[in-house]
């Protein structure tokens, strides 16, 4: 569209009418006035680009400047957790997809729990109390978890 209107307002010794412009650059005369008029208007042949495309995110910036805090501060958390926690600091009740979008976005990598984290849910959590509460209290033992750190199978992939 550039080439079309240099074409069209250069030096007129050699002479060359609108319908050979269109012709070499292959486009209509309706895109020829418009690129015309939009050069005289904004200086530029090209559309400016929308603004507001698509759907609007459900976080925003300092939504996600609040969650890669919380990221910061304590990494091991699952998804759900991070969720609640945006729900509990910035009244925003987001799906688990909108989390892990947003830590892509900002280059953190949560591949490693994917698998545990697709696997822990509600109904199964719902399902194992009910079947403890078969058991009395006596019957259950504890484990000690204070030796386990960061650098443990079950810490580096459970988180």
């Amino acid at each position: 569209k550039r080439i079309a209107l240099k074409l069209h307002s250069r030096n007129q010794s050699i002479p060359l009418t609108t319908a050979e412009i269109l012709k070499i650059c292959d486009m209509s005369i309706y895109t020829l006035r418009r690129a015309r008029r939009r050069w005289n208007k904004t200086g530029n042949v090209a559309k400016a680009k929308a603004i507001g495309r698509g759907r609007p995110r459900s976080l925003n910036d300092a939504d996600v400047r609040s969650l890669l805090s919380l990221c910061r501060q304590q990494p091991v958390r699952f998804l759900d957790e991070y969720g609640q926690l945006l729900e509990k600091y910035r009244y925003n009740s987001v799906s688990l997809s909108v989390i892990h979008r947003a830590f892509i976005r900002a280059g953190i990598s949560v591949k490693r729990i994917r698998k545990l984290a697709s696997e822990r849910s509600p109904e199964k959590i719902a399902e194992f109390i009910y079947h403890a509460a078969e058991y009395s209290p006596l019957q259950f033992v504890s484990i000690d978890e204070m030796s386990k750190d960061d650098r443990t199978y079950s810490r580096l992939f459970g988180r």
